[in-house]
């Protein structure tokens, strides 16, 4: 081949792979605006629905709206610093002179977090529950139980999310 076809190739390539990648970014913002929009309705819509199978009063909406709202917030403030914490560490094991003190602090640090969400979410179950009368917390129990296996599990949902198969080894796509 001589130059100029060889240019030529290498410009139609970087710009094939140009488009392709803009394409890419356009489609994954756009999916996951909606994808957003849709889980929230979708959130909405299920939770609606439980309040009505649970009989909620006004006062018991209202007390579970509160619990929910400080509840995000904790964790949303838990999550930027695992999150932060994270990029640390990548950080420090991507250095050729790693200090192995550093990556164990930060190690546990997030370790910590990960501790403090589980007591949150214990904590947070332990506030549902006086919520609740005994008998909308045993329904509540059965109602999530049939959601979840509706869903199925999480290691399940992944495998299908990220390769496409099923759990026969086929492929949806």
């Amino acid at each position: 081949m001589n130059t100029h076809t060889q240019k030529w190739i290498w410009s139609l390539g970087i710009i094939t792979a140009l488009l392709l990648t803009s394409n890419v970014f356009a489609e994954s913002d756009k999916r996951e605006g909606f994808d957003n929009q849709e889980r929230k309705a979708k959130w909405e819509q299920k939770r609606m629905e439980m309040q009505e199978k649970l009989g909620l009063s006004e006062e018991q909406q209202q007390q579970l709206k509160a619990h929910r709202e400080k509840f995000r917030s904790e964790n949303k403030d838990s999550r930027e610093q695992a999150r932060d914490l994270k990029q640390q560490l990548k950080a420090e094991l991507r250095k050729n002179d790693v200090n192995r003190e550093e990556v164990m602090r930060i190690h546990n640090q997030i370790k910590a977090l990960k501790s403090e969400a589980d007591d949150r979410r214990l904590e947070g179950i332990l506030e549902v529950r006086e919520i609740l009368t005994p008998e909308q917390f045993t329904k509540f129990q059965e109602l999530k139980g049939e959601h979840g296996k509706k869903k199925g599990s999480y290691g399940d949902r992944m495998k299908k999310d990220h390769r496409g198969d099923t759990e026969n080894g086929s492929h949806d796509k």
